[in-house]
């Protein structure tokens, strides 16, 4: 179980909320390859090797390291919830998520428009639609979503 799993499942008691896996591009992606539509033109894609982003605009498959890098998410302060019953303090500093107690490595990623791809140092990818307050995720091997308090 990663940390961000643990954290956002209050230690694996609680189940996260789950996503519908969209065929819309089956495709369009190689075979074995599983994606949830994430905005109008965003896919996240699992695959055996972890977290792939696919842009319907571009007709692009992309690792999340393809996306520049920008800070545009630090010293937001806001509370998270990535599972029912379980609602985070987080706060976005320097190469850190903050939730709660525990810090998590990140590396924050502009993934086009209003969103933000966050990688954690064990894999586990969320995309954040900052204009609409969404969560997406690949934790732990899994599609989960949720959503940002205002």
């Amino acid at each position: 179980m990663t940390r961000l799993f643990n954290a956002i499942s209050d230690g694996g008691q609680k189940k996260p909320y789950g996503m519908t896996l969209s065929l819309e591009i089956k495709d369009k992606i190689p075979e074995g390859y599983e994606a949830v539509k994430c905005t109008d033109s965003l896919y996240l894609i699992r695959t055996a090797d972890g977290a792939k982003i696919y842009d319907i605009s571009t007709g692009k498959l992309s690792v999340p390291q393809d996306y520049p890098e920008t800070d545009r998410a630090n010293g937001f302060v806001t509370e998270i919830s990535l599972a029912p019953g379980v609602i985070l303090k987080a706060e976005f500093t320097p190469d850190q998520l903050v939730l709660e107690d525990g810090k998590l490595p990140v590396t924050v990623r502009e993934a086009g428009g209003n969103v933000l791809l966050m990688e954690t140092d064990e894999g586990d990818v969320l995309l954040m639609d900052v204009s609409r307050f969404l969560l997406y995720a690949l934790v732990d091997g899994q599609f989960v979503c949720g959503y940002v308090e205002v």
